[in-house]
């Protein structure tokens, strides 16, 4: 799984165990997957439920403000104690004051230390960390055409899984704390998107280095209210990942009035496919 292109659908396929404290009972090292289900290196399977709290934790060298440690360690202490196994979190800069790259190769020391101390933190607790880390573009569309700005990209990604932990003194691309690389999200087709451009999920996550699946799901967004939606749209899913033999992930979703409902319908699908080995393997929900 190596290679910047890799990432495209990558956000899951590097659960790993701490890094700062011991390996949780039953975890060996880096996640893969085998077979459309994710194992550690002693082949024991493993489902990720977790939280995707990406506005729920500070921003870069935010985390490391005396006045906000405190929640920062509540909040993974929160996780642990909840069960959770996995976190989703910018590894990127939210706000226009934490931006991790200011320009292109260069880049906030600051706002890579408070990466650090998550990172440490996530390892110590026993929670994964989900990077998401991707670099925005004026023109999404630029990415296809600009050799400039794939360039750019590449070099980006070099420079974060190259960078060494202050707080644990390990690389990046070498800590099993990191439960994978998010690269891109919700890739926009834009307002005029039906003449020119098309989606093809199956086509799309095919390609044998990418090696789960990954959907969305905002019902009040889309605008359905349909109760039966969210295991329509999953399961849908869950049966084109099996095609591929590939995992799927519902990595963030969420809802306003009705919360509870779409929680419950979205849980008790993941219970259904986990009880018949089906694809769909993990819900991160969005704090």
């Amino acid at each position: 799984m190596r290679g910047w292109a890799v990432a495209l659908a990558l956000a899951l396929a590097v659960l790993t165990a701490g890094s700062a404290a011991a390996a949780p009972p039953g975890l060996q090292g880096f996640i893969r997957v085998s077979n459309g289900t994710f194992v550690d290196d002693g082949w024991v399977s493993l489902n990720s439920v977790a939280a995707d709290a990406a506005y729920s934790l500070p921003d870069g060298s935010a985390a490391l403000a005396d006045n906000v440690q405190n929640d920062v360690v509540s909040l993974f202490q929160e996780a642990q104690t909840s069960g959770f196994n996995a976190v989703r979190l910018f590894a990127h800069g939210g706000d226009v004051n934490f931006q991790l790259q200011v320009s292109p190769g260069k880049y906030n020391e600051s706002v890579f230390r408070g990466i650090d101390y998550i990172l440490a933190l996530a390892g110590k607790y026993q929670v994964k960390y989900l990077a998401w880390a991707h670099i925005a573009l004026e023109y999404q569309d630029t990415f296809w055409t600009s050799k400039e700005v794939r360039d750019m990209i590449k070099d980006h990604f070099s420079v974060v899984v190259n960078r060494r932990n202050m707080f644990t003194g390990k690389l990046y691309k070498e800590d099993d704390t990191i439960f994978a690389w998010d690269i891109y999200n919700v890739l926009a087709a834009g307002r005029y998107w039906s003449a020119k451009i098309g989606q093809d999920f199956q086509a799309q996550h095919a390609f044998p280095s990418i090696d789960y699946t990954t959907i969305h799901l905002w019902p009040d967004n889309w605008e359905t209210q349909d109760p039966d939606f969210p295991r329509t749209w999953i399961e849908a899913h869950d049966r084109a990942s099996a095609a591929m033999g590939k995992p799927l992930v519902l990595e963030e979703f969420g809802k306003g009035q009705g919360k509870n409902a779409t929680y419950q319908a979205v849980y008790d699908t993941l219970q259904d496919s986990l009880a018949r080995n089906g694809s769909f393997k993990g819900a991160l929900f969005w704090r």
